[in-house]
């Protein structure tokens, strides 16, 4: 990653940072988006199209397919933290609409989430902080299944070199992740378990979990990292008999 963003810094705040990530997003297309919000957010699914095989078209017509979109997302950024209001919120509600697909995103860099979310206490709101969204950009730039062209991967990169020279990651030692499925895991084995070869910053001392639209109030401190585990029950063993890190990595718990 270069050390100076793509992205101008001649512009300030808020406006700088979204009118970037929207360059990238519009991008790099709608699927790995869509698979980045839904990591960052810790949503289960936040589909934008649907593909439908003979649909029922009325009049007893049924055309073979049909491919269909009804989204709306609209996005609040803070950069400063401590600034998101429940009055702007509200009034990007009103015209937002109801109905499926529709989401108020707000992207801060606080820590915890903001008390105005609650105040607020709508489900169209998600809120999460540009840690989340870079450790997101992160599982989907090395995901090998989503396979992200060279060029998006340089795009999403150099987005999270923006937010990086702009401070706007919570913390230098701790990571906050998308872990919806991970944060349980979590509780089980004391261990979080991603993709192999998942790429974090260097320095990083503590790990928090983002899920349930939450940060979770677990701060886990890391003890050791490896890559390429093979979880089956022989290397368990394997590890166990070596002690040490081995055994720590290898523990199958109780």
């Amino acid at each position: 990653m270069s050390s100076t963003p793509l992205f101008s810094t001649y512009r300030q705040g808020e406006n700088r940072v979204t009118s970037s990530m929207l360059a990238v997003f519009e991008r790099i297309g709608l699927s790995l988006v869509e698979e980045i919000l839904a990591k960052a957010s810790g949503e289960a699914t936040l589909e934008t199209v649907t593909f439908t095989n003979q649909p029922t078209a009325g009049k007893g017509s049924v055309p073979d397919a049909r491919i269909s979109a009804d989204f709306t997302y609209l996005f609040e950024v803070k950069t400063v933290r401590g600034t998101v209001g429940a009055k702007q919120l509200r009034g990007h509600l009103e015209s937002l609409g109801e109905g499926p697909g529709r989401y108020l995103f707000v992207l801060t860099p606080d820590a915890v989430r903001p008390a105005a979310l609650d105040a607020v206490d709508d489900r169209r709101v998600v809120w999460f902080n540009f840690a989340a969204l870079y450790d997101a950009i992160t599982a989907v730039v090395d995901d090998a299944f989503l396979a992200p062209s060279e060029r998006d991967r340089f795009l999403l990169r150099e987005l999270q070199a923006l937010f990086d020279n702009d401070g706007l990651v919570t913390s230098a030692e701790v990571v906050v992740v998308a872990a919806s499925q991970a944060y349980p895991e979590y509780l089980a084995s004391s261990a979080y378990i991603c993709q192999s070869g998942r790429a974090f910053r260097e320095g990083l001392t503590h790990m928090g979990f983002y899920a349930q639209q939450a940060i979770q109030p677990h701060l886990a401190r890391i003890l050791t990292r490896e890559d390429h585990v093979s979880f089956t029950y022989e290397e368990a063993l394997r590890r166990e008999g070596n002690g040490g890190r081995d055994a720590r990595v290898g523990d199958r718990g109780p």
